[in-house]
């Protein structure tokens, strides 16, 4: 009677761990979906963009081509469309964002010399997640390429930009993904007039941390995620082994002058 007892409490013990774990996991893998938004504020309590030449602390130029831009990694600028327009509306719940805050040409930029910029923004992914899907569409002016977590992993091929007319490019991605610190980086190309790029979309996921990486603050200038729970470093940091953001932008950068825009947009 004894051991039947003793068999029975080891059952109801092991049942009430398992619903505890199960509780648990649940609430602290709640799926939980994140914007990528260019131009959009995650500081306000309601969905709206930041204000015309305001700078995105969530979107950051990581690299720069021709020109050559000082300092070499800084918050993206949230713009105005150019007068007239030549650009289409941007998206809901976004601007449009360029190098400077203002929707030209850096100086000096032309069908000869065209300009690149390597833009990124970047989420965190808890250990243990899962169902992680990513979507969102895109337009640019003049050419727009798109990677995700590194150089090898380009989920959008050099395009035309699509600024004026025609479809944005939709993007779906549901691999890819690691624990901790995971990055898109757009490369935009630029040969003359007007430069920008205007992106929306989001990324979801049991595990995904609610707000996205800010700033320019951190190692390597890689930013910093609050609340902080990134488990491949302080803040979500990079580990060692990982390609950094300058390493990444340099790679980029590099087939872009390999003469990958001009012929894109000959």
């Amino acid at each position: 009677m004894t051991i039947r007892r003793q068999k029975m409490k080891s059952k109801v013990n092991w049942a009430a761990a398992i619903l505890i774990a199960t509780v648990l996991s649940n609430a602290v893998f709640a799926i939980q979906t994140v914007r990528l938004n260019t131009g959009y504020n995650h500081a306000l309590s309601v969905d709206a963009p930041y204000s015309p030449t305001t700078q995105d602390n969530y979107w950051i130029r990581i690299g720069s081509g021709f020109p050559a831009l000082s300092p070499a990694v800084a918050p993206a600028w949230a713009i105005n469309r150019p007068a007239g327009s030549v650009w289409l509306p941007p998206f809901p719940n976004s601007t449009w964002i360029n190098a400077a805050n203002s929707s030209a040409s850096l100086a000096g930029v032309n069908q000869n010399n065209p300009g690149y910029q390597v833009y990124r923004k970047c989420f965190c992914l808890q250990k243990g997640f899962n169902k992680a899907n990513m979507r969102f569409q895109v337009r640019a002016d003049d050419s727009v390429a798109i990677f995700f977590n590194n150089y090898g992993n380009q989920i959008l091929p050099t395009s035309a930009g699509n600024w004026g007319s025609g479809n944005p490019y939709f993007v779906n991605v549901d691999q890819g993904f690691k624990v901790g610190r995971n990055c898109i980086y757009v490369l935009v190309g630029d040969v003359g007039s007007y430069a920008g790029f205007n992106l929306e979309g989001t990324v979801s996921a049991n595990g995904l941390l609610p707000t996205p990486s800010f700033g320019i603050s951190g190692n390597q200038n890689q930013g910093t995620f609050e609340p902080c729970g990134c488990e491949s470093g302080p803040a979500g940091l990079m580990k060692n082994s990982e390609e950094n953001d300058s390493e990444i932008a340099e790679k980029i950068l590099e087939s872009a002058r390999k003469g990958k825009i001009k012929e894109i947009l000959r």
